[in-house]
């Protein structure tokens, strides 16, 4: 249950982040800031889900597991961002 709960949230912030401008335009000013910066691009879903990913696979696992969980939360947000996102 766990995972699922995770995969959700990690969809829902990285949407957030990619697509909306938030409360006083932060994700569109954080969205601006990382377009700065080389490879650190914001825009992109795929990219950010990665590492919107990483801290819940922390705190959900230990070990080498958290590669698996990195990857498997990441992949669960981007097919529900392809089934449910796209408009």
């Amino acid at each position: 249950m766990e995972i699922l709960l995770s995969t959700i949230a990690v969809f829902y912030i990285t949407s957030m982040i990619t697509e909306y401008d938030g409360p006083f335009s932060l994700f569109e000013k954080l969205r601006e800031l990382s377009r700065e910066y080389r490879g650190f691009n914001l825009d992109c879903f795929f990219c950010t889900s990665l590492w919107i990913s990483l801290p819940f696979a922390l705190y959900l696992t230990s070990g080498i597991n958290v590669v698996v969980y990195w990857f498997a939360l990441a992949g669960g947000a981007v097919v529900i961002n392809e089934v449910f996102g796209n408009e």
